[in-house]
């Protein structure tokens, strides 16, 4: 019997886009079903954001450079 892979293992193993929408962002976290608490911390400040046109997304490049520079 073969072992089937969890959304989380998947998106563990694959690199993050630069810019997600919080949504995409949620559920790469695995946590879809706090979408609220995402938005929050994006608008509340907690979490790089650029906008482009009429869409905030947050700057996971970003994001990923500082949590790597915190850990030096």
């Amino acid at each position: 019997m073969q072992k089937k892979e969890t959304p989380f293992a998947l998106c563990a193993c694959v690199p993050p886009a630069p810019l997600m929408r919080s949504h995409e962002f949620a559920r790469w976290l695995g946590m879809e079903n706090e979408l609220a608490l995402v938005l929050q911390w994006m608008f509340g400040g907690e979490l790089p954001t650029h906008r482009i046109g009429d869409v905030t997304f947050i700057n996971v490049a970003l994001l990923m450079k500082q949590l790597l520079e915190q850990g030096e």
